[in-house]
C-alpha cells in the first residue's frame, strides 16, 4: 500500500487523472444521443455483475445460517402444515440473508474510496447519503430502484 499522494508520484497523479476523465466521460454518456446505445448496454452489464455479487453471498449467507442452525428433531411423521412452515421459514431466512447481502455490497460500494473506513466498527452517525464517485456508482446511479436488482438478460460485450 502506497502511502504517497499523488501530488508526489507522477504514476498515481496521472491515474488519479484517467480516472477524473473516465468518470466524467461515462457521467456524459446518457446525454449523447450516439453514446446512450453503449451506456445501456454498461449499465446492464454493471447491474448484472452487482446482482452476481449479491446473489452469491446471499447464497452464502443463506448456507452459513442454516449450518448454524440445530438440526431438526426426528420425528415419527411428516405433515403437509409441518412441511409447508419449514419452508415458510426457509423462505424468510433467505429473504433476511439477501437484504443483509445487499447492505453490506451497498454499504462497501459506497465506501470504496474511503481507505479509513472500517466494515466492522458501528456507524457512529447517519450521515445520509454518501457521495460515491466511482464508475459503477455512476453506472447505477441512473437506474430506478428495483432495476438495481432485478435480473436482466445478459448485453452483448464484446471481448476482444
Amino acid at each position: 500500500m502506497s502511502t504517497t499522494s499523488p501530488a508526489d508520484d507522477p504514476q498515481q497523479a496521472g491515474t488519479v487523472i484517467a480516472d477524473a476523465v473516465l468518470l466524467a466521460t461515462l457521467r456524459a454518456m446518457p446525454a449523447d444521443p450516439a453514446l446512450r446505445p453503449a451506456f445501456n448496454t454498461l449499465q446492464q452489464y454493471a447491474n448484472q455483475s452487482l446482482e452476481a455479487i449479491i446473489a452469491g453471498l446471499a447464497a452464502r449467507l443463506h448456507a452459513d445460517t442454516l449450518a448454524a442452525q440445530p438440526p431438526a428433531p426426528v420425528t415419527a411423521g411428516h405433515s403437509l402444515a409441518g412441511a409447508e412452515a419449514r419452508a415458510r421459514r426457509r423462505a424468510a431466512t433467505a429473504r433476511q440473508c439477501r437484504a443483509v447481502a445487499q447492505e453490506m455490497v451497498f454499504a462497501a460500494l459506497s465506501h470504496l474510496g474511503d481507505p479509513t473506513w472500517n466494515p466492522l466498527a458501528p456507524p457512529a452517525q447517519d450521515l445520509g447519503p454518501v457521495s460515491m464517485p466511482n464508475m459503477l456508482a455512476t453506472l447505477l446511479a441512473g437506474m430506478a430502484p428495483d432495476e438495481q436488482t432485478r435480473e436482466q438478460p445478459a448485453p452483448d460485450i464484446p471481448y476482444d
